[in-house]
């Protein structure tokens, strides 16, 4: 019965807002992915410096003490009004994406991959 409900509204939804079907539902990358050469430098650094083998935390805090001088900005999430979508912006961090963005970047690093790089698509 839930499932047949959920169905029904979707399908109200398409017919009486037919736009809102057609909207996209991601982001250009953009939008959601900045400061490119900053994220090459951080990954070029972890890999020649074998952050890899290092505890969990000690890479966190290595990724933190290497983002140091990023400047500040607030609202990073806020980046759509339309679309929740993840982000990473290496020009300007809060202290919220600031902490994602060393922890993702902690656990990406124990991948053993010649090199990293931003996906095409949120898909990807």
């Amino acid at each position: 019965m839930l499932v047949r409900t959920i169905l029904l509204a979707a399908l109200l939804a398409n017919i009486l807002c037919p736009s809102l079907a057609a909207a996209p539902r991601t982001l250009p990358l953009s939008k959601t992915f900045r400061g490119v050469t900053k994220f090459q430098a951080l990954v070029k650094q972890a890999q020649r410096e074998k952050w890899a083998g290092l505890p969990m935390g000690e890479r966190v805090g290595r990724f933190g003490r290497a983002m140091a001088g990023t400047p500040y900005v607030g609202f990073t999430l806020e980046i759509d009004d339309h679309i929740e979508a993840p982000s990473a912006d290496f020009t300007g961090v809060d202290c919220w994406t600031f902490f994602e963005i060393c922890m993702g970047m902690a656990r990406m690093i124990e991948s053993e991959k010649a090199t990293f790089a931003k996906a095409t698509s949120l898909g990807s």
